[in-house]
């Protein structure tokens, strides 16, 4: 399977216009990443093998080594977990059927601009998540990237989510609340199903690089139809950092990058 980027200009892209009603959020899995994990979380101390999904009983277990940071990011949390090394990933079964008006967010502090996917919910070609890819922060849908157009800045934290309005397929990117990209219409866009994964700090499954960084208050959400608001997510809490910026439009080009199953 390959990965391609839709940019504007380019294949199905449609402009979102905004809404000023705040939506009806429901929280399907939401992961703290160290405040409800047992034992409790310790700074610097290995994250432990399974941390807990404060909304279903689906808590997510460890593959290879993650630890607790002290350094938060998102507003109220007093850790967040770091992903250091290839294969460094929490996974639980995925959240299937999600077909219309729905998100994914977490706070993140990439240590790198390597492509990765930072939060996954499906596998292959089904499902959707955030991460990063061409230096930049995007939405993963299957095979294709969703852009964003703000650079990552390694060290830099910001809130991250990729949220799905309306019965087309449309999707849209915000960084700390701000949708710099219009939003784009992915017709190949399938949901996942119960036998896909949700994966917190997995990579891109192309090559062997991992995503390297913190991660804080991984979600996944639904909200009433025609209702979302940006108020809905959590940027508020996250300065944005002075030196992100817009990638060069004229540099973005439809790209292709592979992806294989497993």
């Amino acid at each position: 399977m390959r990965r391609k980027f839709l940019i504007a200009g380019g294949i199905g892209i449609a402009v979102m216009t905004s809404t000023v009603a705040r939506a009806t959020v429901t929280d399907l899995r939401k992961f703290h990443l160290g405040e409800s994990d047992a034992p409790p979380a310790v700074a610097f101390a290995p994250g432990d093998t399974q941390t807990v999904d404060s909304i279903t009983a689906a808590n997510a277990t460890k593959v290879g080594n993650t630890f607790y940071d002290p350094t938060a990011l998102a507003p109220g949390s007093s850790f967040a977990m770091r992903f250091v090394n290839v294969d460094s990933r929490y996974v639980s079964t995925a959240t299937p059927g999600l077909t219309v008006d729905f998100g994914i967010e977490a706070y993140v502090n990439p240590s790198s601009t390597a492509p990765a996917d930072v939060v996954y919910n499906g596998f292959g070609a089904t499902g959707a998540g955030i991460g990063i890819s061409g230096g930049q922060y995007v939405g993963i849908v299957g095979s294709t990237i969703v852009p964003s157009g703000v650079a990552v800045v390694p060290g830099s934290p910001v809130e991250l989510a990729m949220v799905e309005q309306g019965p087309s397929n449309s999707f849209t990117v915000y960084v700390n609340g701000t949708a710099p990209f219009p939003a784009v219409s992915v017709s190949s866009y399938a949901p996942a199903i119960a036998t896909d994964s949700l994966t917190i700090g997995q990579w891109l499954q192309d090559k062997p690089v991992p995503y390297a960084g913190v991660v804080d208050e991984a979600r996944v959400f639904q909200f009433a139809a025609g209702g979302f608001s940006t108020g809905d997510l959590g940027a508020a809490a996250i300065p944005e950092p002075g030196s992100i910026g817009l990638l060069a439009l004229g540099a973005l080009a439809l790209a292709k990058r592979p992806r294989k199953k497993g």
